[in-house]
Parts: C-alpha cells; sequence; structure tokens
C-alpha cells in the first residue's frame, strides 16, 4: 500500500463529494469482494477499504491532502491508544478475533442516546421561589414512523455492509518481529453497525428520524435561580432505531424584578421614610415581599442605610425548599427637595433643636454608610 494515492485507487477526484466518494467505494468493493468469482481480488480488496478509510474521515481526508499522514494506511492507528486499548484491539498468531481481554472479537453492542435539547424559560421571582409547572411546545427529532427509524425503504433495501461482512469491525493485520499483529477497529463503511441501506426512505431520506413538533410538561423545582440547567430525562430527541431518548436541558432566565433584587439566596429591597418617621418612628410600616405585603416597625431614630432582616423571605434552597434566605430592607430618608416657603418655615424651626444638629459628640455612635455597606458584606 506504500505510495499509493487513495484517490485514484477510489476513481474520484480530490474535490468529489461524500456521497460521490461513498458511492465509488460501494461500486468498487462489491466488484473485487473476494467472495465475487470473476472478479474477486482480495489485496485491491484491501485497498479499496484503506483508501475509503481515509477519504470517509475529514481528518485523516485533510492530513492527506497536506502531505502529513504516511501514505503506508496502515500504520496510523495505535498512536493515541492506551496499553489496555492497544492489547484489548490486537492479537498475535493466526485466529482473527482473538484478544486479551474478552476472547473472540465481536461487534460490540451499545446502547443508542438520541441527542440533548436545550431551551431558556424566562421566570419571575415569585415563580423561582414557588417553584412552576410549564407547558410549552418543542421540536424534536423522533423516529421515522414509515420506516421505524432504519432509514430504509424497506426491509430489503438493508443488506449486510460490505466493507465488513456484518461483522461491524474490520481487522488490520501487520507484520512486525513479534510476528503478525491484527489491529481490531470499527467499520469505518458502516460505523459498527454492520449494516448498509442501499434504497433510503422517502420520508426521512435515510436519516431514520423526522422533526415533530410536542406538547411537553414538566415542573420547574422552587429555587431555581437564574443560570441554572435543570435536567429533564427523555425529554430529547429519540435515537435512530430505538434506544434511550436524550434530555430537555432547562435553563432558567430570571426576569428582573421592578423593586425585589436577589442577592444569592436573598433578596435584597429598598424603602423610603419620612424624615418623620425616622425621628418619630412608625410601628406599622408596610414593606412588599414575594408573600405579600408585610407590616414592619420603625424605630425612633433610625438611621439612613439601616438595614432590615425578614426572616425567611428569600429564594428556597432548591435542594431543601423548606431552608429560604432573607429579605434584607434597606431603609432610606426620604429629603423632599422643593417645599414651599410655608413649608420651609416649619423646617426651620427644627433650627432651634439642639440636639437634631450633628456634631460630634451625638454622631459618635452613629454608623455611617461605608460602615454599613461592611456590615451587610459581613451577612455573608
Amino acid at each position: 500500500m506504500a505510495n499509493k494515492d487513495p484517490y485514484k485507487i477510489l476513481e474520484v477526484e480530490k474535490n468529489s463529494s461524500e456521497d460521490e466518494v461513498k458511492k465509488s467505494y460501494r461500486r468498487l468493493s462489491k466488484l473485487y469482494h473476494p467472495d465475487v468469482k470473476e472478479t474477486g481480488d482480495e489485496s485491491r480488496f484491501k485497498e479499496i477499504a484503506e483508501a475509503y478509510e481515509i477519504l470517509s474521515d475529514p481528518n485523516k481526508k485533510a492530513k492527506y491532502d497536506r502531505g502529513e499522514m504516511n501514505e503506508n494506511f496502515g500504520g496510523q492507528r495505535q498512536g493515541n491508544s492506551s496499553m489496555e486499548d492497544f492489547f484489548r484491539n490486537f492479537h498475535f498468531g493466526g485466529e482473527p478475533g482473538f484478544n486479551f481481554f474478552g476472547g473472540r472479537g465481536q461487534r460490540q453492542s451499545q446502547t443508542q442516546r438520541g441527542s440533548d435539547l436545550r431551551i431558556k424559560i424566562p421566570l419571575t421571582i415569585h415563580e423561582i421561589i414557588t417553584g412552576v409547572h410549564k407547558k410549552i411546545i418543542i421540536n424534536r427529532n423522533i423516529n421515522c414512523k414509515t420506516c421505524s427509524g432504519t432509514g430504509a425503504k424497506n426491509k430489503e433495501s438493508i443488506i449486510n455492509c460490505s466493507r465488513c461482512d456484518g461483522a461491524g469491525f474490520v481487522m488490520h493485520r501487520q507484520q512486525t518481529p513479534m510476528g503478525v499483529i491484527a489491529h481490531q477497529s470499527t467499520c469505518p463503511a458502516c460505523g459498527g453497525q454492520g449494516k448498509e441501506i442501499i434504497e433510503k426512505c422517502n420520508d426521512c431520506h435515510g436519516n431514520g428520524l423526522v422533526s415533530h413538533s410536542d406538547n411537553i410538561e414538566f415542573d420547574i423545582p422552587a429555587g431555581a435561580v437564574d443560570g441554572i440547567n435543570l435536567s429533564v430525562n427523555g425529554l430529547g430527541s429519540e435515537a435512530k432505531g430505538g434506544g434511550i431518548a436524550g434530555n430537555l436541558i432547562v435553563e432558567v432566565s430570571e426576569i428582573e424584578h421592578s423593586v425585589l433584587k436577589r442577592d444569592n439566596s436573598n433578596i435584597i429591597s429598598d424603602i423610603f421614610i419620612s424624615y418623620y418617621d425616622a425621628v418619630i418612628g412608625n410601628d406599622s410600616l408596610e414593606i412588599e415581599t414575594v408573600d405579600g405585603l408585610v407590616k414592619v416597625k420603625i424605630d425612633p431614630g433610625t438611621e439612613s442605610g439601616k438595614i432590615l432582616r425578614l426572616r425567611a423571605k428569600g429564594i428556597p434552597n432548591i435542594n431543601n425548599p423548606s431552608q429560604r434566605g432573607d429579605q434584607l430592607v434597606f431603609i432610606n430618608i426620604f429629603v423632599p427637595k422643593n417645599l414651599s416657603e410655608e413649608e420651609q418655615k416649619v423646617v426651620s424651626k427644627l433650627k432651634k433643636i439642639k440636639t437634631s444638629i450633628p456634631d460630634s459628640e451625638n454622631t459618635q455612635n452613629i454608623k455611617g454608610v461605608y460602615s454599613r455597606i461592611r456590615d451587610y458584606e459581613e451577612l455573608y
């Protein structure tokens, strides 16, 4: 095989499409198959198979076109394998299919799995806290009912792969100082299935899957915050020809609330109180929470920046919904900007009250904005 051109062997041009390469491979492999009395040629058949192994693999094809690939086609396969994989796929001596880790080689059956689907679901902060049941329409791939996912026009259109004769794997023999080493690898023509289709299904065009719109329902648990990914088993695309359906991956996107902001498991909000309430106090000030309005007490002498903690009014723990964060309410004293002349006279009377004027004596025990920010950071 050394220094032979796979394009010439398969009788195709460099710009030939994948379908053209595959058709030429099928035609030639059937023509030179050793079992064909008139034209059978085992040596030629092996050349065709190894040439197709290169041109059917985009990476190998690109390497060959760049001149980076050793044209001795049989020597490119075990470079990245582990030692166990190396011995699992090789045997010594004359009986093909023997390996050290499981007796005679045979096609390994693997359960097929459909692809996952991803969607983004926007949730309000109330839905994040309570959890929500969603009903949506999604497009996913399901098995073609006409061909039952085989991709073939009928049963007669499915035949044993001409490359591996239905085995699902091919053997490559190499002469070494230790003797003849045979390497077993997945058949490049059928991908290990051992079958090929000569006439495709008219509905799915040989794909075995068709797109289908489904109405689906699922629950999003309480505590599913912005950016979290939830997996719903079995609601992804189906596996071709049967097997396990993929999953539906739901990414939660949080809709911003006008008043309530989330900070990890806590909810942050601001409340504005009058100068009067800050000085005298207020026993029944209403504050908005995710559970509705609640009444809180504002103590006399409350400074701007004080934080009120409302226990268990925050976000639930998704793994333990009975555990909830808190709501932290930042007190802001509202200072009016436009006062009437009469209002200004009333406020001016406060200048006569000595205790209303800040000085070093009556502010030494009051926390400023910076100190309150530090207090907030220490909450975490």
